[in-house]
């Protein structure tokens, strides 16, 4: 690799315990740094990522096999581009509308619909308030809903959970995203299902590929859905805002490559799920639309230049 390669280190706090395999408030990751451009390297071991620290010591001997470093620089390599350009990568790009992620419950759902989301994705555990649901679902009749489990039940719990919705609320669920362990029989489920691992090996038993730029081979990934006909939704790995500016680019992106692939709502506006900083004061209001953040390449000129790098090796 001809240009060194640079790191800072950052830690974002959440506001609430952000998915039912995970028990931290504190996330760590790293930015790097390589040339004029940056990508953001954000693990979750929970989720079977290497660590920071054995991501640092990868980089030290020049090992990129993980997914998060690849993606990571190629991250950079875009953002070089742009900056030596001049301009921002989010010039002429249509980045598709999000969805709303919510961990919790009845106030971030109302800030939600206040903020203008009309989809929200609510991530949920094995003990699920089934009161509350209805009663939002009264309330806002029409708001749809995508509910992800992140492997947290099993079939039967999962088939006894869609069977005690109303039938109105069941016809406002977009799909039930990574509810099990295993295969769910789809036959039996009354609701589409959305598979966020996998994809490229996936059949046509799913109707949704959630894309994940900083861990997916985005290629492939977009491939595979397209040529099953699923609906792609795009999303962030609940990291820094520059791993997020990534996610909204590849979105943009996919969604004028792939004509064939039909893009539905995001999940890119995740940056309230952490407390404010000035990266995420950068991004502006959350809503369903995209706000990139002012400067060139993804942005965050001088907040960047502002930080303190360190060199790899």
């Amino acid at each position: 690799m001809s240009d060194p390669i640079y790191m800072h280190r950052y830690s974002l706090q959440s506001k609430s315990l952000l998915n039912s395999q995970s028990k931290r408030r504190s996330f760590d990751g790293i930015l790097l740094r390589i040339g004029d451009g940056v990508g953001c390297v954000h693990p979750w071991v929970e989720l079977g990522d290497p660590s920071v620290d054995q991501l640092i010591a990868s980089l030290q001997i020049e090992d990129f096999r993980s997914p998060l470093l690849r993606n990571a620089m190629h991250c950079a390599q875009i953002d070089a581009e742009a900056r030596n350009k001049g301009v921002s990568l989010f010039d002429g790009l249509s980045v598709p509308e999000s969805h709303a992620t919510i961990t919790v419950g009845e106030e971030q759902v109302e800030a939600a619909v206040r903020q203008g989301f009309k989809v929200v994705k609510l991530k949920l555990g094995p003990n699920i308030d089934l009161e509350m649901l209805e009663m939002l679902h009264a309330r806002h009749p029409n708001l749809r809903w995508r509910f992800d489990f992140n492997q947290s039940l099993d079939e039967a719990k999962l088939l006894a959970f869609l069977l005690s919705l109303s039938a109105s609320l069941v016809e406002q669920i977009d799909f039930v995203e990574d509810p099990c362990d295993r295969r769910v029989d789809m036959k039996k489920c009354s609701v589409p299902i959305a598979i966020d691992k996998g994809v490229e090996m996936c059949d046509s038993s799913y109707q949704y590929a959630v894309v994940k730029p900083a861990v997916d081979d985005v290629t492939q990934v977009c491939e595979r859905a397209q040529s099953l006909g699923l609906k792609g939704v795009f999303t962030s790995y609940m990291d820094h805002p520059v791993g997020q500016s990534y996610a909204a680019w590849m979105a943009g992106t996919a969604n004028a490559l792939y004509s064939q692939l039909e893009m539905v709502e995001c999940g890119l506006m995740t940056q309230g799920l952490f407390e404010e900083n000035a990266f995420i004061e950068a991004l502006g209001p959350i809503g369903p639309k995209w706000n990139a953040a002012d400067g060139v390449g993804l942005g965050f000129d001088s907040l960047l230049d502002e930080l303190d790098w360190k060199r790899v090796k």
